[in-house]
């Protein structure tokens, strides 16, 4: 599925959930030819370490509560991309 931000018109990200609520619960997929970095707002105030995703690579989220949250705020579409 792709989720959009709702902090940047036109920027969106592609995100695979795995339906596990063990090891990795979902991929973040980048089908560019850039590296993508992804800021996540967590209404505590912004990550100050973006998740940086290589161009056309994929990172695994884990089921730990920093990747639950990460999942979260991304499907709510509470992220920036650079």
């Amino acid at each position: 599925m792709t989720v959009a931000s709702r902090y940047q018109k036109g920027k969106a990200v592609k995100i695979v959930p795995t339906g596990n609520e063990y090891d990795f619960i979902a991929s973040i997929i980048n089908d560019s030819n850039n590296p993508i970095k992804i800021y996540v707002d967590d209404l505590e105030g912004w990550y100050s370490e973006p998740i940086t995703v290589k161009a056309n690579d994929w990172i695994g989220l884990t089921a730990d509560d920093e990747g639950k949250d990460i999942l979260k705020c991304i499907l709510r579409g509470d992220f920036k991309i650079r």
